[in-house]
Formats: structure tokens, sequence, C-alpha cells
């Protein structure tokens, strides 16, 4: 007895100091559940948004592509015979001409010969929009709330979310929005028992002690709801004694906190599904929404049961990755669930015999991951405070976004394919004119390998995406014999050497012949050195260097002879915000790819300013385009005006440096500008030119965003500046070694006072003496 109360008076105080330590560590605990649940389940998180694709009158979409656009615009065909809100139908011609004639007014009008199919568009409640379409499948009509209007924009929808700068999908709901079935299937596999316990199970602690001590397989999970809900919200997934430890003692005080209809909606708004891309997929809304494209109130037997499959291991029973074990793991799910006598056996057969769901084709946030990385850190130079929750609305257009991924993907692999190149990568960025957004931003060939983005950071040769600096800034003076710069000035093709600071330099053409002299015109479309590297040093380096400025370079310029063939390195968004104030006539148009930011309250905190300033005249910016335009038609682009078949007016310019380290295209339309970069990381020789490298990322890309604006439109040239045609035989007396593609006439944009000039001249040079003979016989 005397031993046993020596040793109960010496442990007794042991006890009392472990009890009360445990005593202080529950509450201690428990105020942090507290305080965790007093922030809110879920605090507001950043919201970014994608602007919604305009749609134009005359533009050419076919069923396919306009179906294609309203997809990834997120509208869906119409499941009921009344249109839910981003919903659409097609009606044919017959309803199509009804609802038209309701709608148009105009007398004798001849709308209805043309006119195929409707498409309606439930925008909101309120708002619908009906766009008609011809047999040739352009855009005819478009009616919003029965207002006839020229375009129609798409309403910005969410693209991505972040929680202290960590990006993931998610959409709150309630356990009433979700279907009976998709519950019955989570807490069959997860926790049967789920509504009996106080937040931890006895038998499955003891089942999981048993399967560690014997390494048994045992179906049935360890952690109830509630702890996997601790260990979601709460804790870290990492698996340690500690850990778990307090994930059991935080389980048992929330149970007594908060209602099982709060865990289990919690629970399944929170666990974690997989990742599209960088994202998070975060509860059972998003994940709806990933795996099978359809809301969680949509969803059947079978894709409830998948869900609960997969919760157990995202990325072991991934369907789209992992098929033979997401279907095991889903037949367990619908055992557990016909045991339970939630299903019958009717039921499990029929989901049983269900295929999974297909990979979608396209993913916006996965796709957009290269946007929304410079969109964060846009944001952080903003320095806005985004604690209380933020909404972001960007310029992003997945449509074009996903369409520029496809082509840099597919034509790397191409051009990788055909010849041994080291690993090949490819940037893009496609602007609207009209104001600067930025569209589409690829910064590399996957984001998932190689997350640097080389469209913002990387500094590369830019080659002779230089040279049309020049001429602009020749274009803004005159020669040495005092008479104006234009398209048809005579500038001489010969290997000359210039010396400058006790160094020497000999500039030669790609194709190492010479010509004598060429009009301005020509050198530029065609990309010639020799002529170039003249007029810079005939202007000024500095003349050059001054506008390059002016159109937006910030980069220091070194004023050295070789810079007029583009021996600098420059950004390619440099590159973009000069080329996009060229293609304005000089007018600034600040790139953007953020529009606004607001709170959660819809103030405005943050708006792109707008641009009003001139920075090179729209009479000579005017001219240089119209130049770039003949590099499309007979240039070193000419193949998009002949097999590659685009109808739309291009301005262009191809570049490659020295040993075809770096391939280059820009070109632009009346409403929108491509750029592209084709070359490797390690700044080794692919073999690309421009033609040949960036051209076909330009092409497969524009082919599918171009089907967006109207071919009519064309470039605004000012009044200043009239056409002339110069017709193949002058040509072919100015330029005596003109190709055979080249043997066509042209039609340049000059000053008035040019053409008067030139137009004489080209009379008189027609004249010539077996004309002259004829005109005597006749008199």
């Amino acid at each position: 007895m005397n031993i046993l109360r020596k040793i109960f008076k010496t442990t007794l105080p042991i006890f009392l100091i472990i009890a009360i330590v445990f005593l202080g560590w529950l509450l201690f605990i428990n105020h942090e559940i507290d305080q965790r649940l007093a922030e809110g389940w879920f605090p507001p998180a950043t919201e970014v948004y994608a602007s919604g694709e305009t749609l134009f009158l005359k533009a050419e979409l076919p069923d396919k592509k306009l179906k294609e656009l309203l997809q990834y615009s997120q509208f869906k065909p119409h499941t009921n015979a009344q249109l839910n809100i981003k919903e659409y139908k097609v009606i044919d011609r017959n309803e199509c001409l009804f609802n038209l004639n309701g709608l148009i007014k105009v007398a004798n009008s001849n709308h209805e010969e043309n006119i195929d199919r409707c498409y309606i568009l439930q925008i909101t409640r309120s708002e619908k929009v009906l766009v008609s379409l011809s047999f040739e499948n352009k855009i005819e009509h478009i009616f919003t709330n029965n207002k006839s209007v020229s375009q129609f924009q798409l309403p910005p929808f969410v693209v991505a979310q972040y929680y202290k700068n960590t990006p993931f999908l998610r959409s709150h709901i309630s356990v009433g929005d979700i279907p009976l079935q998709c519950l019955q299937s989570i807490t069959a596999i997860e926790d049967k028992n789920f509504l009996n316990h106080r937040g931890i199970s006895l038998k499955g602690i003891a089942r999981a002690m048993i399967k560690n001590i014997t390494k048994a397989s045992i179906s049935e999970g360890a952690s109830t709801i509630t702890q996997q809900l601790i260990k979601n919200y709460f804790l870290t997934p990492e698996r340690t004694f500690k850990r778990k430890f307090k994930e059991l003692f935080m389980a048992i005080l929330l149970e007594a906190k908060v209602s099982k209809d709060e865990i289990l909606s919690n629970y399944l708004n929170v666990i974690y599904l997989g990742q599209s891309g960088p994202f998070q997929v975060r509860g059972y809304s998003a994940a709806a929404r990933h795996y099978f494209q359809k809301e969680i109130q949509n969803l059947s037997l079978p894709e409830c049961s998948l869900l609960a499959a997969i919760v157990n291991s995202p990325g072991r029973y991934n369907p789209f990755k992992n098929q033979e074990r997401a279907l095991s793991r889903r037949k367990k799910v619908l055992n557990h669930m016909l045991e339970s006598k939630y299903i019958s056996s009717l039921e499990f057969d029929e989901a049983l015999n269900t295929p999974l769901p297909k990979k979608p084709k396209f993913v916006s946030s996965q796709f957009s991951s290269y946007f929304l990385d410079a969109t964060q850190q846009e944001l952080k130079v903003l320095d806005l405070d985004n604690s209380k929750g933020l909404k972001v609305f960007t310029t992003l257009s997945p449509f074009r976004q996903i369409h520029a991924q496809k082509a840099v993907s597919s034509t790397l692999k191409k051009l990788s394919t055909n010849k041994k190149r080291p690993s090949l990568q490819s940037s893009l960025i496609n602007i609207d004119l009209q104001n600067g957004a930025i569209k589409a931003l690829i910064g590399g060939s996957s984001f998932q390998s190689s997350p640097f983005n080389r469209a913002l950071k990387a500094e590369r040769q830019v080659g002779s995406l230089m040279k049309p600096f020049v001429y602009l800034a020749a274009l803004e003076t005159k020669d040495p014999d005092g008479h104006p710069y234009s398209a048809l000035t005579l500038l001489p093709d010969k290997l000359t050497t210039y010396k400058y600071e006790g160094q020497s330099w000999t500039p030669k053409n790609y194709s190492r012949t010479f010509q004598e002299q060429v009009p301005l015109y020509y050198a530029l479309k065609n990309s010639i050195n020799a002529p170039t590297a003249h007029l810079g040093m005939n202007i000024g380096i500095e003349s050059v260097i001054d506008v390059s400025k002016r159109l937006g370079i910030r980069s220091p310029l070194k004023a050295v002879p070789s810079l007029s063939l583009g021996s600098l390195e420059l950004t390619q968004i440099e590159l973009a915000q000069a080329y996009v104030n060229l293609a304005n006539l000089g007018s600034e148009k600040k790139l953007k790819l953020i529009t606004k930011v607001l709170n959660l309250e819809n103030e405005v905190l943050y708006s792109t300013p707008k641009n009003t300033r001139q920075l090179i005249s729209s009479h000579t910016s005017a001219q240089l385009i119209n130049i770039l335009q003949q590099t499309a038609k007979t240039g070193t682009a000419r193949s998009l005006t002949t097999w590659r078949k685009f109808t739309h007016p291009i301005a262009g310019k191809t570049g490659t440096t020295n040993n075809t380290r770096d391939s280059w295209f820009v070109g632009f339309t009346p409403d929108t500008m491509t750029i592209v970069w084709v070359g490797n990381d390690q700044n080794k020789s692919t073999g690309l030119t421009g033609s040949s490298g960036a051209l076909p990322v330009w092409s497969e890309y524009m082919s599918k965003v171009l089907t967006l604006f109207p071919t009519t439109n064309d470039f605004a040239w000012p009044e200043s500046l009239a056409s002339i045609e110069v017709s193949s035989s002058i040509l072919s007396r100015m330029i005596p070694s003109l190709k055979d593609h080249e043997k066509q006439n042209t039609v340049l944009m000059l000053p008035n006072q040019e053409v008067q000039k030139y137009k004489k001249q080209f009379f008189l040079e027609a004249i010539t003496p077996s004309f002259l003979r004829s005109y005597k016989k006749e008199k």
C-alpha cells in the first residue's frame, strides 16, 4: 500500500501538469477554430474575369466556329423549351424570318433573300440577342432586346480565382443544391456513419491501426468527413502523428459548434478534387464543371459516384489519365451505395456500364496560364488591397487564347519533326488595335514545363523587325536632294562599307546579290539589307532612335549603324507596343491586360487611362502601313495571300536574326495584330527564317481569329494621301531583276503632290519610240 501511495503521490503532479497542458492545448485549438470560423468559411477571393468576344455584322462564322466561340464564352445549347441564362438555340429559316419580320420595320426590305438561320442567346433574364446568318455564313443582323446594333460584346465571365495568391477553381454551393445521390455516394464510401458519430469514428481509428500494423488492404477510410474537413480547411495534408492527433480533437470540437449540414456543405465546397493546370479544383461544383462540363445540379448517378471515387485520391483516380483505376473505384462506391440500399440493382448496373467522361478539348484556366500569371504580376504592381476580395476584369479572350496555344503547340511540333532542331520555343501576343487590349498571350510552348514568360521577359535580337522604324523616320524627312521620301524613292542597293568610331561595317543582303538601285517600298517589302543600311546612315541613326522611342520602345538604344538592321535586343512586348501605335496611324494605344478592378461592393479601384496622344503623324504612318501591305502581297510574307488564301487586308514584317537564331513575324489587319517569335532558349541556330518559322504560327492562329472580323474593313487612309497604280511594265523598268511573282500592278499610297509627279513621270516613260511612230501615222 505504501508503495502505491508513494507512486500515486509521485505521479499525481505529473498527471495534473499533463492535464493542465492538455486542457490549455484544447483551449488553444478551440480558439483557433473560433478565429477561422469568425473569418468565414470562405473568405473573399480575387476573381479574374475574361472579356466576352464581340460579334460583328458581316463577320463570316460557320456554325462550327460560332458554336465553338459560344462554348468558349461559357454559353451552352439549350436543354429545355425555355432558354436559361447563358444558353443559346438555333432556329431554322422560317422561324428566323418570323422573328426578323417582327423586328425589321423597313418598307420593301430584302432581308429575307439571303437569311438561312438565326441564333438566339439568353444574356440575362431580361436581355436576349438575336443573330441572323446568311447562306454564306455571314452575320446579317444583330438585335439586342429588339434594337438593331452593328456589334455585340458577349458578357464577361470568371476564369480564375486566387486566395492568398494560390490559384484555384471553386464555386460555393449549399447542400440543397447538390443531388441526393451525390450526397449518398460520398457518405457511403467516405463516412457511412456520418449522421451518427460526434466527429470521429473509433472503429475507423481501430481499422487504421490494424492496417498500419498488418499492412492489410482495407476498403473503408479511417477519417470521418469531419476529420477530412479539418485536414482540408484548418490543417495541412502532411502525414504526421502530431497532425493526426490534432485533427482528432479539432473534429470533436467542431462537431460541438456547427451542424451536420454545415459540416457536409463546407466539406463538399473545400475538398480537393484535382488540378486544372496550375489551378486547384476545389469542391463539387468546380469538379462538376471540370470533369463533366455540367452544373452540379445536373449530375447523374454515374457522375456522382465518380466524384465520390475521385475524393480518395484525385491523382490516382483521375478519369482522364487512369481510366481503369477510376472505373474500379467507382464500382466500389456503387457497391457501398447498393449495400446501404441507396440504389437498386438496376441503377447499379446502369451506372456501372456508363462510360467515363472524356477530357474536354479546352479548359480556359489551363490554356490561359501565361495570361493569368501576367495579370497577377500586374496586380502586384497596382498594389491593391485584396484582403476583402477583388473583381479583376481582363482583356483575355479564351477563344483566342486557346487557339493561340494550339497554334504554337501544333506548329512547333511540325517544325521540330521535319528537321532535327534544338527544342523550339515560341511566344505570341494578339492585340485588338481599337483599344490596345491584349486578347491572347503565350509565353512558351507549355506553362507547366516552362512557366518563364518569353513574351514579357525574354530579350531577343529583333532583326528586320527594326527596319520599318528606319523607313518611318525617312518618310518624316527629305532625301539629300531636298525631295520628300516616298514609297517610290530610289535607294542604292550596293555593297558599301561604313566607317564609325574607328570601326568598319559592311552589310550584306541575305541573297548575297545586289541590284544597283531599288524603290524604297521594294527594299522594305523584301527586307533588303543594303538599301536599309544606306537609308539609316543617310537620315541619321539618331532619327531612327527618336522614332522608335516615340512609338514606345523603352530599352536603351545605342546609336550604331547596325541598329538599322536590328542588331539590338528587345522584349516582344516592347515591339508589340511600338507596332500597335504604328498600326493605329501613329496614335498611342497603350497595351493592357486589365481594364478595371472592383471591390465586392462594385466600387472602381482601378481603371485603365484613355490615350489621346499622336506619336507619329497619320500621314506618315499610313504610307508605311501601305508599304507593309506589299510584304503580304509580293514580299517576304506573300504566302499569306497566295497559297494561304487570307482575304483580309494585311500589313506585316518578317524578321530573321544572325545565324537564324530568331524568327519573327508581326502582322496586322485594320482590327487586330499578332506578333510571333520562334527560337530556342539556348540562343542556337534554328535554321528558320521569319517566313519559315514565325509566319506559319501566325498563319495557323490568325486563320481562326480573323473569322471574327468582316473582310470589308480597310485601313483608314488620310485625305492627304492618294493611291497610284504602278504597272508591272513600269516596275520592270525600275527593277530589271523583278521576279515573276512581282510582275503585277502595285497600288501604293503617296502624298497627293507626289502622286501627280509620278503619274506624269510614268506617262512620259510610257511614250516609247514605237508609241511615237504609231502616233505620227495616226496624225
